[in-house]
């Protein structure tokens, strides 16, 4: 549930887009929806602290519900940003600036995943203190990042209130080329991360590698 609920959120993307659709702004959506999403992990870090003497039982169902619902959020308001981006990035370097973005966000991981490999084998300290302190890190880095784009201009939203959201939804798969494209991302999507919910809980619990060594 921890693993799989989270994606299973992705069908709100589906949702957003439909709601795009009638939507005549879009930055407001997108900020509220991304400062939610951010701000329900610190629910999901701390809650356990408050509960695990009152109500332990509570515990779990709630860091499922805190995740699911982030999940959904962020996924309602992806096709908001993108709309929104698209109308501001020209054509011309479209695919010069998404290339950028791409070798940004992977740099980004990539140095953060380091630093936790580097934190949690420096330090002995116990998951109880490490989650929470890089769960507030990472919530204020999240916060301030969306607030980056309260200076970001926004042009009209093209609102299309006509649209039928399933025909919508089938149109690429009808596409000879494109359609192709979508069932091999849906196959492999589906093959990466049907194994992703078991190889954490593989490799901590049954492999037995340190922690730092799963993180790296």
């Amino acid at each position: 549930l921890l693993t799989g609920v989270p994606l299973a959120m992705l069908l709100f993307q589906f949702v957003g887009a439909a709601a795009l659709n009638r939507a005549h702004r879009r930055k407001g959506v997108f900020i509220a929806c991304l400062l939610v999403c951010r701000l329900l992990y610190l629910g999901v870090a701390f809650l356990p602290f408050l509960l695990r003497e009152r109500a332990p039982a509570a515990v779990l169902p709630m860091v499922i519900l805190l995740l699911a619902v982030s999940a959904a959020t962020h996924n309602f308001a992806i096709p908001f940003w993108f709309s929104w981006m698209a109308d501001l990035i020209p054509r011309r370097v479209l695919n010069r600036v998404w290339g950028w973005r791409q070798r940004a966000m992977h740099l980004t991981w990539t140095v953060a995943n380091l630093l936790v490999t580097w934190l949690l084998y420096r330090t002995a300290w116990p998951v109880t203190t490490v989650f929470p302190l890089l769960t507030a890190l990472a919530v204020a880095a999240g916060v301030s990042d969306t607030l980056l784009f309260l200076g970001v201009i926004e042009p009209p939203n093209l609102t299309r209130a006509a649209t039928r959201p399933w025909h919508d939804l089938a149109a690429p798969l009808r596409h000879p080329d494109f359609g192709r494209f979508v069932l091999f991302s849906c196959c492999w999507s589906f093959a990466t991360m049907f194994a992703a919910a078991f190889m954490q809980f593989y490799v901590l619990k049954v492999l037995r590698v340190p922690m730092w060594q799963t993180a790296l």
